[in-house]
């Protein structure tokens, strides 16, 4: 059978495992996938299933001769806000997502106790989208946005009246990864690259399939900055366990750098699966005990994080930078850097926190120094160099004037939510985290900020320099 032949029945294929799945046949391990497909059918909301979730349904027919049981599901919507999507789910809604969608928890009414983990959010939320700055995007533009080629693909989760269900893959190259047993880079660009890579070796390894030359070139640059914890840490945080150890991680990047060294120009099989166990029984078994129900583990992990964080949270740092958004309507040039340090750990794929109370501060805390961050950009500099603010002399007409007096009042009035953001989420830490010294956490932080300070100073001189030369000829 030819490629074009092949791929053809693995499209008939995946329709008939979609239509399966969502097929209500009282099955109990599956009602709370029909439940949510039923409401949004009944909505008639335009959706497609996406990505890893397709997948997983179609390699488990096709491999194992089985229905699949997709690890989460993936769900994007076509002109549904956000809004409209909570006001739906929302009694199964565990969390927005960093991507601006919904996590969702939901099992159904039998006593199976099954529940099912779903990602939903609107087309127009997707990152890459947005990243490239689509203003119409369409289900046809989403295979272009995903990391991986195996995941390349939508299908409609309920189909048009008298016509099957529609598949978006553009180049089929979705399917022809599946054919050929191949993982390989679509779309290089993005936000969370040691989180590729970790999930690159884990599908290596577990389904025993060959890497591209772009992943492999990929694997090599990002894994190389990656330690054997931080390899853990993303697993943890992704898949919610430790699914390959980090001395496994340690011979397959030997194994990636060894095929770089060769050149490889085609797929190459790095032979994890085969060659490679993914716990070794020399290996110390301490691992197979790090699982997100250890509270012990919990507490770990999030003490970690704690220290990620206020690192860019020197108390004596925020104090200043908030007093002076308070009274003189300005910021502080080191402290706006702290905030952008901050966000970038946030931001980071190995982010993650178990004590439910402290995440909600934390996002409360980081919801209100957002903003702050939005208005700098619009902010000149002051004399000094350390601090910027709004320059009403400055504006070009009455209304440019108008217009900073206003974002320097709004300015103003972030500081007292900052602050109270910021004593409840340090009084929480007080209390619960009594291990955990702020104290000592920030010397690093002071240490940053004098380095900045210096930093602004520096190229704040420089530009005075250049001033007064630029005058004198």
């Amino acid at each position: 059978m030819d490629e074009e032949k092949k791929i053809g029945f693995l499209k008939k294929t995946l329709r008939a495992e979609v239509a399966a799945f969502c097929r209500n046949d009282g099955s109990p391990w599956k009602e709370a996938v029909v439940l949510t497909v039923e409401e949004i059918r009944e909505k008639k909301w335009r959706a497609v299933f996406f990505g890893g979730t397709l997948r997983s349904l179609l390699w488990a027919r096709v491999n194992e001769k089985s229905p699949g049981r997709p690890r989460d599901i993936d769900i994007v919507m076509q002109g549904v806000p956000l809004s409209e999507l909570k006001k739906q789910f929302g009694p199964y809604v565990d969390r927005y997502t960093r991507f601006g969608g919904l996590k969702l928890s939901r099992g159904g009414f039998s006593q199976s106790n099954i529940k099912w983990q779903f990602d939903i959010w609107p087309l127009e939320e997707t990152y890459a989208l947005k990243h490239f700055g689509k203003k119409i995007p369409s289900f046809e533009d989403l295979p272009d946005t995903t990391f991986f080629n195996v995941e390349a693909v939508a299908v409609e989760v309920w189909p048009r009246e008298g016509r099957a269900r529609r598949i978006y893959s553009k180049d089929d190259q979705f399917f022809r990864g599946l054919i050929n047993r191949t993982i390989e880079v679509n779309r290089e660009e993005t936000p969370y690259p040691e989180l590729c890579v970790a999930r690159a070796l884990v599908m290596a390894a577990q389904l025993d399939w060959k890497v591209g030359p772009r992943l492999l070139r990929f694997m090599g640059l990002h894994g190389a900055r990656m330690s054997a914890v931080d390899f853990e840490d993303v697993q943890l945080t992704h898949y919610g366990s430790v699914r390959c150890s980090g001395a496994f991680f340690k011979k397959a990047m030997e194994r990636v750098e060894s095929a770089l060294d060769q050149q490889w120009a085609e797929p190459i099989e790095l032979k994890l699966h085969s060659r490679l166990t993914l716990w070794p029984e020399d290996e110390d078994h301490a691992h197979r005990l790090w699982r997100p129900d250890d509270k012990s583990i919990k507490r770990s992990r999030d003490m970690e994080q704690l220290r990620k964080l206020f690192a860019f949270v020197n108390l004596q740092v925020m104090d200043i930078y908030i007093d002076r958004m308070l009274n003189c309507s300005r910021l502080t040039n080191a402290g706006q850097s702290f905030g952008e340090y901050f966000f970038e750990v946030l931001s980071s794929s190995t982010f993650f926190l178990y004590d439910k109370k402290l995440l909600r501060l934390v996002t409360r805390f980081s919801k209100a120094w957002a903003p702050c961050l939005g208005l700098y950009i619009d902010m000149e500099q002051c004399s000094s160099g350390l601090e910027a603010f709004f320059d009403t002399r400055d504006a070009v007409d009455q209304e440019d004037a108008r217009l900073k007096r206003r974002a320097s009042q709004l300015l103003s009035a972030s500081a007292r939510p900052l602050r109270k953001a910021l004593d409840a989420l340090v009084s929480h830490v007080r209390e619960e985290f009594v291990e955990f010294d702020l104290e000592a956490a920030s010397v690093e932080a002071v240490k940053r900020y004098k380095e900045e300070e210096a930093s602004f100073l520096e190229v704040h001189r420089m530009k005075l320099k250049l001033d007064q030369e630029t005058e004198e000829q």
